[in-house]
């Protein structure tokens, strides 16, 4: 027990100091371990073989001595007593040998539980020493890797920083480029609309330019461009002339003079547009080229193409006011057809298509004619309610797309009955 105390106490400042045995030191604590071992074999193998022998003793003692000791037991003789003393003495040998094996047996076995202990707290030691190295090593590898950890770090912050200033650089350089083209869609929007507007100008002064005392170059944007001026005045003839003669049945006049009526009230109108067309577009001229002039003078130079046709534009944009005036000078002249809607009606559109007419560029042109027997042309003109080949009266006018133009629509006369 003291000398277990002993190495537990060595053991125990061997570890507080962790300090590693010597290779030399454990191998001779090995082999000292494997001769004990040996020996502690060698003693237990002692054992048995004394305890056989004392086995086969006894065993010889009760088979061969008990007969011959029963005899001589009462008057013993002298080899009785040197064999019994001879026997006593090989007991007493033997059981002294089994004791001293016995006394052996419990030291060697103390020594072997000794050693084994100490072995095993030996490998225990190493274990704990090479687990501490290992802890030691991973500390160390611990730190290494934090340390390299922290570099990592320092360098992917400097990354981070100079990827962050990349990144406002190209930022800074997107807003640039985004101003830039701004500014270049800006300039170019300005200048397309600039360039629209310079085609835009030179299309209407070309348009202007071509279509001015060219009628057979028409507007197609223009609801009242000559085509469906004519059309408008043929629907005057079938439906506002057709009412405006069924008013007039109850008048005692013939069918003929009540046509003419009709016919002569167009034919006022019509002569009384052209003169204030005329009229409206002289003073008009004549207040943008010469400010000066309060009478009203006629033209004595030609009208810059220009100004012409901004002259007409003019005409057209302020048709109706100009419609509305007419009306009030034609009905104040016509008193008689004031309770006559029909009439009105007639009057109404017959001095609204006149002035449209005599507005254009050139003036469109009625022709009244031809005069009473002369031979028509059925070309220009259809018959009214029967056939014939001379004339009897003119029913309505056929429309020219200006004088001596092409004719648009044809008019209506009464021939002569063959």
């Amino acid at each position: 027990m003291y000398m277990e105390r002993q190495f537990r106490k060595r053991m125990q400042s061997s570890k507080s100091t962790e300090v590693e045995p010597k290779e030399s030191d454990e191998t001779k604590l090995i082999e000292g371990t494997k001769r004990r071992e040996l020996k502690w074999h060698m003693c237990r193998l002692c054992l048995a073989c004394k305890l056989t022998c004392i086995g086969w003793v006894i065993l010889a003692y009760y088979v061969c001595v008990e007969k011959w000791f029963c005899k001589e037991l009462e008057n013993p003789s002298f080899e009785f007593n040197v064999t019994m003393l001879t026997l006593n003495s090989v007991c007493v040998v033997f059981g002294a040998a089994y004791f001293c094996s016995i006394v052996l047996y419990i030291i060697e076995k103390r020594r072997h539980n000794q050693d084994k202990y100490m072995l095993e707290f030996t490998n225990d030691h190493k274990y704990n020493i090479k687990r501490f190295k290992n802890e030691n090593d991973k500390e160390i590898r611990l730190s290494e890797f934090q340390s390299e950890l922290d570099q990592l770090k320092e360098e992917l912050r400097m990354k981070d920083d100079t990827l962050k200033r990349e990144q406002l650089h190209l930022e800074q350089r997107i807003e640039e480029e985004k101003v830039a083209r701004q500014t270049a869609e800006a300039r170019f929007e300005m200048e397309r609309t600039e360039k629209e507007k310079a085609l835009t100008r030179l299309s209407a002064y070309a348009g202007e330019k071509l279509r001015l005392n060219n009628p057979g170059l028409a507007d197609l944007s223009d609801e009242n461009r000559p085509n469906k001026l004519a059309e408008k005045f043929s629907e005057l003839y079938d439906n506002d002339w057709t009412d405006a003669l069924e008013s007039l049945a109850d008048t005692n006049q013939t069918e003929e003079s009540q046509t003419q009526e009709l016919l002569h009230m167009l034919q006022d109108i019509y002569d009384c547009c052209l003169e204030f067309a005329e009229r409206q577009r002289t003073r008009f001229i004549l207040d943008i080229t010469k400010p000066s002039t309060l009478k009203d003078e006629p033209l004595d130079t030609d009208v810059p193409g220009r100004i012409l046709s901004k002259v007409i534009d003019l005409q057209k944009q302020t048709a109706s006011d100009a419609i509305a005036d007419i009306r009030n000078y034609v009905l104040a002249k016509k008193e008689n057809f004031t309770n006559n809607t029909s009439m009105q009606k007639y009057l109404d559109r017959c001095t609204e298509y006149c002035w449209i007419m005599a507005i254009q560029d050139p003036p469109m042109m009625l022709d009244f004619s031809p005069a009473q027997n002369e031979e028509f042309d059925k070309e220009i003109f259809r018959c009214y309610t029967r056939n014939g080949e001379n004339v009897e009266f003119v029913v309505w006018p056929a429309v020219f797309l200006y004088k001596d133009g092409p004719l648009v629509t044809k008019g209506v006369l009464q021939p002569i009955a063959k």
